[in-house]
């Protein structure tokens, strides 16, 4: 600042023609500063990439702006709390791009707007939690507002909540990103910096469980379709198989089991014996809620996963009886008619012994 200062002096101690000169470059400088330069979005293997084809030109002088985008989970459930992650820096340095405010808009699959704020990070970067409300009417956000950037301020460490039904239904979500303003609270931008993305959450299945004449239904919550369900009853297990799933890396899957069918505790594996992660979530005295996840094998890509069948084996404690109620019930009165034939009898012998 203060090198600034004396050139300013330095200046205005020169003609009148030069300082007027001066003036004209100053009031020239935004023009200047947000001179054409390509953004686009960092891409790796747990961020997601914007739609290539909709990043425009940014004016932001000589600094190429990449934004990174996050998600947490990255394959979230409609139950889930979900942390979004934006946070611009320039690509030339790795360094932050300052005082960024975003616009942020979020619309379902047939195009409902379910979002729609003006947020600011003091140091480029803001955290939004999402955490469901399914009896909330409209999203509540709790943040300080920061008038001077006109948006809702992302504290250092602290994400801005928004508590609501924002990603209450399963779908792809569109995330509509603007960079309308960088560098101070009340610097925008001529033209905004415009990114999507698209957030899957994952959709819901009803897969039908025979049992003799009855017929179990569970809810499954799962990026890749589960072909079908059988109970074997004398191992205590549910298998699920799945076609086609061409998707490698991490991935979780949401079961809610009817306990009439199923209880716990519970473990999972893959068909080759991997062992998955099972947990339980008992808040439902008619339903086992399970959350499974795991990773699937990483060689198994291309056409040669589309072909691949891949089963997952659920352990149980507890498991429906292998015989229907009514041929229970018979068995256990057929016993218990036993037992007092013989004990009548046993009666019979020892009274005749003692007389």
């Amino acid at each position: 600042m203060a090198k600034t200062q004396t050139w300013s002096k330095a200046i205005y101690l020169q003609s009148n023609s030069t300082v007027a000169l001066f003036f004209v470059l100053l009031l020239a400088a935004p023009a200047l500063t947000f001179s054409s330069s390509v953004a686009y979005a960092q891409m790796s293997s747990d961020h997601m990439s914007s739609d290539q084809s909709h990043i425009p030109t940014a004016n932001i002088g000589n600094r190429v702006a990449a934004l990174d985008f996050s998600t947490t989970p990255a394959n979230p459930l409609p139950s889930d709390t979900i942390d979004m992650n934006l946070y611009l820096f320039d690509k030339n340095t790795n360094n932050a791009i300052p005082h960024v405010t975003f616009n942020v808009g979020i619309n379902t699959e047939d195009g409902k707007q379910v979002f729609l704020e003006v947020v600011h990070g003091h140091d480029g970067k803001v955290s939004i939690r999402f955490v469901n409300d399914p009896s909330a009417q409209t999203y509540k956000v709790s943040a300080n507002y920061d008038s001077l950037a006109a948006s809702y301020v992302s504290d250092f460490g602290s994400p801005i909540k928004v508590q609501g039904k924002v990603f209450s239904s399963p779908g792809n979500y569109k995330i509509s990103i603007e960079v309308t303003g960088i560098d101070y609270d009340n610097k925008f931008l001529q033209e905004p910096i415009e990114y999507n993305f698209i957030l899957p959450v994952t959709p819901m299945q009803t897969i039908p469980v025979k049992y003799q004449d009855d017929t179990f239904q569970v809810r499954a919550y799962s990026s890749f379709e589960i072909s079908s369900a059988e109970l074997l009853t004398e191992k205590k297990q549910l298998v699920l198989h799945s076609v086609g799933n061409n998707t490698a890396g991490d991935f979780r899957i949401k079961l809610e089991i009817p306990k009439q069918m199923m209880s716990g505790p519970f473990t999972a594996t893959f068909e080759d014996g991997t062992q998955l992660t099972v947990t339980e979530n008992n808040t439902d005295s008619s339903v086992s809620s399970l959350i499974i996840t795991g990773q699937h094998d990483s060689n198994m890509t291309g056409m040669s996963m589309q072909n691949q069948t891949h089963s997952i084996f659920i352990s149980a404690t507890n498991v429906v009886p292998e015989f229907p109620i009514g041929m229970t019930l018979a068995a256990a009165a057929l016993a218990i008619t036993g037992v007092v034939l013989a004990f009548r009898k046993g009666s019979f012998l020892w009274a005749g012994k003692t007389y």
